[in-house]
């Protein structure tokens, strides 16, 4: 989860009173149901900005943004296929990194999330 400086959660020593900016959630086989049934609807009742769905099995990934109306909305990466948020306005995720084979090592994924945030 994310939380950025102006959330008006609160922090105690096991737990964050309050929604998170962003939630993003990994997709397990285990985990699936509750990642786009139940997560979802808590995360959306609950206030959350933004929920983000990485699905490895499917290479899938939904990004979603809570709306006025008080419901999520799918917001598409780019045409360049890549995923903005005006909560973080310097970061820019090229989705398809998430599915590269091989993985990055520890120093790729260093520059990768520095490349996130560069202007």
């Amino acid at each position: 989860m994310v939380i950025l400086n102006d959330n008006p959660g609160e922090f105690t020593d096991t737990a964050m009173i309050g929604a998170a900016d962003i939630c993003i959630e990994v997709v397990s086989r285990e985990s699936r149901a509750r990642d786009y049934g139940d997560k979802f609807n808590e995360y959306k009742t609950g206030g959350v900005r933004e929920y983000w769905i990485i699905d490895p099995e499917t290479r899938n990934a939904d990004f979603y943004r809570l709306a006025a109306s008080g419901d999520y909305e799918l917001i598409a990466p780019d045409a360049e296929s890549h995923h903005t948020t005006p909560l973080l306005p310097n970061f820019k995720l090229h989705v398809p990194i998430l599915w590269q084979q091989p993985l990055p090592d520890y120093f790729q994924i260093g520059d990768a999330v520095k490349a996130m945030f560069a202007d």
